[in-house]
């Protein structure tokens, strides 16, 4: 599925316009929102700003569920802080869970 039907399928699914995403998002208009979802290549930031209007977010997730998912940061609004401690949370509980196993072991 490419990146164009990933974000139309979210705003159908969540009854939003194009016109309710260029408002929410604040772009220029609806034209705005067209050329997007129309484009053959649609930056990151763009399809993230349709994601947050419609209430989804963008998750990079390991395959074979061995290593954990990040979240990736709003666009809207700076969560590099916010992502780094979420890292910083699940490192820790991974390594607790390991030395847990640890413990168990002995």
């Amino acid at each position: 599925m490419t990146v164009q039907e990933v974000a139309k399928n979210v705003m159908a699914v969540t009854h939003t316009t194009q016109a309710e995403v260029a408002e929410r998002a604040g772009m220029s208009g609806q034209g705005a929102v067209g050329m997007f979802l129309k484009s053959k290549s649609m930056r990151v930031e763009s399809l993230m700003q349709i994601l947050s209007v419609c209430g989804y977010e963008l998750v990079a997730r390991d395959r074979s569920g061995r290593y954990p998912e990040f979240v990736i940061g709003d666009v809207c609004t700076d969560q590099r802080r916010d992502d780094d401690s979420r890292l910083r949370d699940m490192v820790r509980a991974m390594v607790a869970e390991e030395l847990e196993k640890i413990r168990c072991e002995k």
